[in-house]
């Protein structure tokens, strides 16, 4: 029993070091991008997010991002949506890149849709991990970017 609160506040301490890395590189908590396809596919969406970062130069392009797969769902020319499953639900998840010149903002946006009640008991400790672990994730993908000019 102690061992669990002892991991418990470990695990909430390392979420809270995540966020705060995160933040200082330069992550962002946006709204949808508008007009996007992820904000269009996730109009009944039971969660939605979204994280942006600034990436200097046109380094960045949806291609370099994510290779054509078979999980997408749709791809235009600065943005690919592409979808799962996890127990009780399925998600979206978009990459949108916008900007010309001298700096590229990625967009990485999150919809999921509870396809039944197991959905929303699987997201409700998922959900709180994936805020701070996703923006995390784009600061990494970010300084790689910045770092190699190509993903």
């Amino acid at each position: 029993m102690i061992a669990g609160a002892v991991l418990a506040v470990v695990g909430l301490v390392t979420l809270e070091a995540l966020s705060w890395t995160a933040k200082r590189r330069g992550i962002e908590s946006v709204t949808l991008p508008p007009g996007s396809e992820i904000a269009r596919l996730s109009a009944q969406a039971d969660y939605a997010d979204a994280y942006r970062c600034a990436v200097p130069g046109n380094a960045v392009t949806v291609d370099q991002l994510i290779p054509p797969g078979e999980n997408e769902v749709t791809r235009t020319q600065n943005e690919v949506v592409q979808q799962g499953t996890a127990p009780g639900l399925r998600y979206l998840a978009s990459y949108v890149v916008e900007g010309d010149g001298t700096t590229r903002q990625v967009t990485l946006s999150t919809a999921v849709f509870y396809e039944s009640p197991l959905g929303r008991i699987y997201f409700t400790p998922v959900k709180h991990v994936h805020r701070r672990a996703v923006p995390f994730a784009l600061s990494l993908w970010s300084g790689r970017w910045a770092s190699t000019d190509a993903p």
